[in-house]
């Protein structure tokens, strides 16, 4: 009789049961996760929720879709707050912008630069510096 070493032995990775839906325990830490900025699948995953499970079922449920977007409000809202009060005390707030950036770039990306016709036909690069804060106010205004 021949000893095996348990060693030895092919393992199979533990799984854990994931919750997978809207009604999990979870959804609550969830959306509290978004409301601190995180993105959505990190906030998902972070929760044991599998992203694309939790896009599939928003397509369906129109009151998860109003938290889902109540909580990625309140998380850019914090953020600006943030940034703001940075500002206001004179402290550098390029992370907020970085964040921004990424987690929204429909409203906070901003172009750098614009390539048009120069002299004689060939291309000239136009560079444009504004602040985020300008960006903001503009998007406002442009509403």
């Amino acid at each position: 009789m021949s000893h095996q070493d348990p060693d030895d032995s092919p393992r199979r990775p533990h799984r854990r049961a994931r919750a997978r839906s809207v009604d999990s325990p979870q959804w609550p830490d969830f959306l509290a996760a978004l409301e601190e900025a995180l993105p959505f699948d990190v906030a998902a995953r972070l929760h044991g929720l599998v992203p694309e499970t939790i896009e599939d079922a928003l397509k369906h449920d129109e009151d998860a879709r109003e938290a889902v977007a109540t909580a990625k409000a309140k998380g850019e809202a914090a953020m600006l707050r943030e940034k703001r009060a940075l500002q206001k005390s004179g402290e550098r707030t390029g992370g907020y912008e970085w964040d921004l950036e990424r987690l929204y770039p429909l409203r906070y990306r901003l172009p750098k630069q614009i390539e048009t016709s120069g002299p004689n036909g060939g291309a000239q690069v136009l560079k444009h510096e504004i602040t985020l804060a300008d960006a903001v106010e503009l998007a406002k205004e442009n509403r």
